[in-house]
């Protein structure tokens, strides 16, 4: 993915964060966003609630003492000078951004979707951390929420609900939270999003700054991809947002014991609240009222919100409470037991009032003993819980020893591509030395090939010079030839003059004699004279 010791190039305006309470179509609109040329993104993070949680004092559970180790860092941090602070969220900046950019190099993407939920808990650690970031904040009924936790979390073991109260009290105070005095933060309803997908696309990518592409809203025909968080079974059983899963809660209210923990839940809402969110609180007891009409719901459930959201430590607490109750009890048994004995002896009249005292005596006894049943069920239902959590733990101890194995395999194939790498460095540090090599030969074969190139030019001088001699001497043969084929024909006319001179010389007649040599000289002078 890139070496992360390299300069940093990430902005914080390559970011966006989404938030919103669990079972709110985070997911959905997560792939939609996803789905995008521009955007990365992947399983919830959750990266950056420890470095920000990390100074606050309250509701950390830790084996170390968490409110401790908050005021260390406090310290810690005061002791830079005023700046102090800023440097601690500069610093946090520039250390994450630095884990976020390896997934934009290799994806080739420019923005990076952080899709936690839970970062409702550091919203305001998370804006003064990356100012320019992009924040989406998804807003969904919180009755559909709720039910929707029951439906696929929960399945009827009413004492897990307890492990989302954040998400439902506080996560859900952190949604009436008015926003519009922040730019870089867009509210969306989920139930607009099913209604108008489109149209609500739109809106976002507006807000994000990006080209919209009408391909992000069927999410469900890109290649699918099962992430460790987030929506495990809804999201992908459509291709894009249906608006039937709008209301869908509402036809979920058959069980008895869901109803009552979603109808006291709404009690708990109340009518302001939910208007903050904007929700019309009519309009939900109205629904409630009907699925009550239509479904049998007995009144004698024992099951109830506001015990289900109670911890163990207040759970404990009136186990306490009771024990105390009946110490005193006893205590006061003890001394009407001992006022008792002492009338006894003063009369048989005060023997009566003493038998009547002893059978209330019997009555408080019955009394405790029913509170000791009714607090040895209170344990055994204690117990079960511990047990439901102990399975709970031995599932995540599995979960985290797979992750371990996953990250050995993954840590195993990077160091061999780093391996990889390393031998690919030195075979080209290896090429790069050879092509220096060549460029050497190459240049001095240049220096050779213009010695050559400047004989080459004084050999086409001289073949030059040459070629003209040449020429001039083949005039010359040509004038010799034609001189001599002169000569060769006066040469033959001498011979044939010869020839008749002989034969004139045997002439006797010294005329005769005279006109051959007469004749003689006539084709000697023209001969001559051609010449």
């Amino acid at each position: 993915m890139g070496n992360a010791l390299r300069g940093l190039d990430m902005r914080d305006d390559q970011l966006i964060f989404m938030i919103s309470l669990p079972r709110s179509g985070s997911t959905m609109l997560q792939k939609i966003l996803g789905t995008h040329s521009e955007i990365y993104t992947r399983s919830e993070p959750w990266l950056m609630l420890h470095p920000l949680y990390a100074l606050k004092n309250d509701n950390i559970q830790t084996t170390y003492n968490a409110r401790l180790a908050a005021d260390g860092v406090h310290d810690f941090i005061s002791g830079m000078g005023e700046d102090g602070e800023s440097l601690y969220y500069q610093n946090i900046q520039s250390c994450y951004l630095s884990m976020y950019e390896p997934y934009l190099q290799s994806s080739g993407k420019s923005r990076f979707l952080d899709k936690t939920p839970r970062y409702y808990e550091v919203f305001d650690e998370l804006q003064r951390t990356f100012p320019r970031a992009k924040f989406i904040i998804i807003y969904r009924n919180p009755l559909a929420v709720l039910n929707s936790i029951l439906e696929t979390w929960v399945k009827g073991r009413f004492e897990l609900l307890k492990g989302y109260k954040s998400d439902l009290e506080q996560g859900l105070e952190f949604l009436t939270r008015d926003f519009s005095n922040y730019t870089n933060t867009y509210c969306v309803y989920y139930e607009e999003l099913l209604a108008s997908p489109e149209d609500q696309a739109r809106l976002l990518f507006d807000f994000l700054e990006l080209d919209f592409d009408p391909q992000c809203i069927n999410y469900g025909k890109a290649p699918a991809e099962k992430w460790l968080y987030g929506d495990p079974k809804t999201v992908y059983e459509k291709d894009s947002p249906d608006a039937v899963h709008a209301d869908e809660w509402v036809n979920k209210l058959s069980n008895p014991e869901s109803y009552k923990v979603i109808a006291e839940y709404f009690q708990w809402l109340g009518k302001d609240r939910l208007e903050q969110l904007g929700y019309d609180a009519d309009q939900l007891e109205a629904q409630l009222k009907e699925a009550r009409e239509t479904y049998s719901h007995p009144d004698d459930i024992k099951l109830s919100w506001r015990s289900l959201m109670r911890s163990e430590k207040g759970l404990l607490e009136d186990a306490r409470k009771q024990l105390a109750t009946l110490n005193n009890t006893v205590r006061s048994l003890r001394d009407r037991n001992k006022i008792v004995e002492d009338r006894l002896n003063e009369s048989r009249e005060l023997l009566k009032q003493k038998d009547i005292r002893i059978d209330d005596f019997h009555k408080i006894v019955q009394g405790k003993d029913l509170l000791n049943k009714d607090l040895n069920e209170l344990i055994a239902s204690k117990n079960s819980r511990i047990e439901g959590c102990q399975l709970d733990i031995k599932v995540r101890d599995e979960q985290l020893r797979a992750l371990r194995e996953e990250n050995r395999a993954r840590d195993d194939q990077i160091q061999v591509l780093v391996e990889e790498g390393k031998a690919q460095v030195k075979k080209l540090q290896e090429f790069a030395e050879q092509l220096e090599e060549k460029e050497k030969l190459i240049g001095a074969r240049d220096e050779d090939l213009e010695s050559v190139q400047s004989k080459v030019d004084v050999l086409e001088g001289l073949l030059k010079e040459s070629v003209k001699e040449i020429q001039e001497k083949e005039r010359e043969i040509e004038e010799k030839c034609a001189r001599t084929e002169r000569l060769e024909e006066v040469l033959d006319v001498l011979l044939d003059a010869k020839e008749e001179l002989v034969a004139h010389k045997l002439l006797f007649s010294p005329r005769k004699k005279i006109n051959a040599y007469r004749d003689l000289l006539v084709k000697f002078r023209a001969v001559r004279d051609r010449e």
